[in-house]
């Protein structure tokens, strides 16, 4: 279980999608960017990327990582 990314299916082709498991996603702030307020993650241990995300995206990682027992 945990965070799995993959490239809109126009831009798909030659692209694997990216898994990663709910202990290697880690929330790290809230941050005001220039289209409005971003959450960012670091993701992969060590940390692989870091990528920042609407707060809906956000308010759904939160859900799925408390269902799975995660500790936010």
């Amino acid at each position: 279980i945990g965070l799995r990314i993959s490239v809109m299916p126009i831009f798909r082709v030659g692209h694997l999608s990216l898994f990663f498991p709910w202990a290697a996603v880690r929330y790290l702030k809230e941050h005001q960017a220039l289209l409005g307020k971003r959450h960012l993650y670091d993701l992969g241990t060590p940390r692989v990327r870091r990528i920042a995300i609407s707060p809906e995206i956000h308010r759904a990682i939160q859900q799925m990582q408390a269902g799975a027992g995660v500790r936010l």
